[in-house]
């Protein structure tokens, strides 16, 4: 995917919609631009993540969801990437 391979910023709609082989207008019957993409990819991500951490009783030492993404919008808004660590316990 174009964002994994060059960055948010270095990325454009031409070359998503290429890799992706869907037509430019179906990309925007979805979504309104890279920045709509990025987003739903990373909510279904963490989506995704969070289930297997839950089924895993991991959930009780991350930050919620709700957490997770209030953080990412204020970094979006200064333009930073989102930065979850998490320690094991040994």
């Amino acid at each position: 995917m174009s964002f994994s391979e060059y960055g948010f910023d270095n990325s454009n709609k031409n070359r998503i919609v290429a890799q992706s082989e869907i037509a430019k207008v179906s990309f925007y019957k979805y979504f309104e631009d890279k920045k709509d993409l990025y987003f739903h990819l990373m909510d279904t991500l963490l989506k995704r993540n969070y289930k297997l951490f839950d089924e895993r009783g991991f959930t009780k030492k991350l930050p919620s969801i709700n957490q997770l993404r209030g953080q990412w919008a204020e970094l979006e808004k200064q333009r930073r990437p989102l930065r979850v660590e998490y320690k094991a316990e040994n």
